[in-house]
């Protein structure tokens, strides 16, 4: 399809949103540079739990596959920036993750790395899909409307492009990540001090919707180390009130960022667990020795969403090949309300 015909195809699609475009409410795209500073500590402690991170032996079954190593492979600057703990570099490439390579495969409707060449066509695109999903999220909500200050996303670390409603700023795909946050929080509604795992976060923004939505959360994530890095940078920016521990520090915390193979060492439990479309791309023995780990370390609830074929080449281990452990029974299944029809949500409960 050739420039034109695609600039009208979406502007087609745009036809039916104009009550949302054209309201008093609607600012638009933002897509200039943040003058966003950077914590340098944060940074220091980053590169010192990085190195720590891949200086450790693992088992291979954690080898990411093909598509995953490939995306570490293109965030080759910031491993090396990382390796040679040059604060300045990693700064920079953290800093505007959501449109270098550091946002890889991270970032939803990512053609970031194309704006430069169009940023006309680029503009449209991402409006387009960031109304569509504010749209469905009416569309789903009990009142019909939109409350865009729960979308909204306070912190500019990373350099994300922002859709602007009633003065508030709705990141890409905000709406998915408040939509399983909500979710969270009623399973954990009884739950005092509630605690939730989440295997392969990307860059943090379910966790950044549930530690400001549900009281006394606490959290880890478990993911690839030069994904980490990146999830780890947004949300401590993002939540400057929080406290952390990355791999290798002493202190308690509530938020724990640790890489992906330390969740077999890593003594803790959780009342939920959650994976979001990273345990379909893996190879099958991989997935099930993460499920085996999962079905240990989760005391009510496990919460994915992954997809049920593999006809899109990256999702390596579809869902029907998954060797769920005997402790879980399936409770509710949920088609994917953003029109990916391949993936499905699936809530299981503890019953051993």
């Amino acid at each position: 399809m050739d420039r034109e015909t695609t600039l009208k195809v979406i502007e087609q699609k745009m036809e039916p949103f104009g009550f949302i475009t054209q309201s008093d409410q609607y600012g638009g795209l933002i897509t200039e540079p943040w003058d966003y500073p950077v914590n340098e500590n944060i940074i220091e402690r980053i590169i010192n739990a990085y190195n720590l991170a891949i200086s450790e032996p693992y088992d291979d079954i954690y080898d990411p596959n093909e598509m995953w190593q490939d995306s570490s492979r293109k965030r080759g600057d910031l491993h090396s920036a990382l390796v040679d703990r040059n604060v300045d570099a990693v700064s920079e490439l953290l800093n505007n993750f959501w449109g270098n390579e550091c946002g890889q495969h991270l970032v939803k409707y990512r053609m970031m790395e194309n704006r430069d060449d169009d940023p006309e066509l680029f503009d449209k695109y991402l409006e387009y899909k960031m109304i569509y999903d504010l749209y469905r999220s009416a569309l789903f909500s009990e009142k019909g409307e939109i409350n865009t200050a729960r979308f909204d996303v306070r912190t500019p670390a990373g350099n994300p492009y922002a859709m602007v409603m009633n003065g508030d700023f709705i990141v890409p795909a905000s709406p998915h990540y408040l939509r399983w946050a909500d979710y969270v929080g009623g399973l954990l509604v009884n739950n005092e001090n509630p605690s939730a795992g989440e295997l392969g976060g990307g860059i943090g923004l379910c966790a950044y919707f549930m530690l400001r939505d549900i009281p006394n959360l606490s959290y880890t994530n478990y993911d690839l180390p030069l994904v980490l890095a990146v999830n780890q940078f947004f949300l401590m920016h993002a939540l400057p009130d929080q406290t952390f521990r990355l791999y290798g520090e002493g202190q308690t915390a509530n938020i724990e960022l640790l890489p992906h193979w330390s969740i077999e060492h890593h003594f803790a439990e959780f009342d939920v667990f959650l994976n979001f479309h990273s345990l379909s791309e893996m190879r099958r023995e991989t997935v099930n020795n993460y499920l085996g780990w999962i079905g240990t370390k989760t005391k009510e609830w496990f919460l994915h969403e992954n997809s049920g074929d593999a006809q899109q080449g990256y999702n390596q281990t579809p869902t029907p090949y998954w060797d769920i452990p005997n402790s879980f029974k399936l409770v509710n299944v949920t088609p994917n309300m953003w029109g990916e029809t391949t993936y499905k949500e699936y809530l299981y409960k503890k019953v051993i």
